[in-house]
Order: C-alpha cells, then structure tokens, then sequence
C-alpha cells in the first residue's frame, strides 16, 4: 500500500452495502475471496467503475464483461452493493475477501 496511490487490504464481506475507505477514489478495483474457490474480479474507470452499470471481469477466465450495479466510488473510497444479483461476486457474502485497488 502507498497512501493515496494504492491500498492492499481484506474485508468481512456482508448482506448490506459496504464501504471501504481507501483515501481516495480507485480507477482500478480487484477483489476475490479467500474461504472459497472464487474468481478474481476486476473493476476499472475504463469500464465505468461507480457509473451506475459497472463492468466487471473475472481475471482468471475468459468471460465477457457483464454489468451490474456492484460498485459506487466515494470521495475516499469504494462502496461494494448489496448484490440481489445471484452473483458469486465477494461483494454480499459472509466471507473474507482480499482486495487491491489503485488511483
């Protein structure tokens, strides 16, 4: 982690929305959770990250971008959303998650 520039961390996913406080607002955000076997999923400005539709990837397939309402960015941050999408992202579980996200 480089303050303001990049921040590496986990977080206890959750059923409600979540916010994360990066001390900036990311143009890239990947995220993946570590207690199961799930995809790395990567959000960028190039994709229209916290633009209402998100485009997300998965880093370790070679899916199509779909959208979704997953993310939102802060002044200093990133919010995930609470997912009703039947989804496998680490955006609503219970489960911890590791992230990376980048200025």
């Amino acid at each position: 982690s480089v303050d303001g520039i990049s921040k590496v961390g986990s977080y206890l996913g959750s059923t409600s929305d979540l916010t994360l406080n990066l001390g900036f607002v990311p143009r890239l955000f990947i995220c993946k959770q570590t207690t199961v076997n799930g995809e790395w999923v990567i959000f960028d400005s190039l994709r229209g990250i916290g633009s209402g539709n998100d485009g997300r990837l998965y880093l370790n397939t070679d899916g199509a971008e779909f959208e979704y309402d997953y993310v939102e960015t802060t002044s200093n941050g990133i919010t995930l959303k609470a997912n009703t999408n039947n989804d496998i992202l680490p955006t609503n579980t219970s489960r911890t998650c590791v992230y990376y996200a980048h200025a």
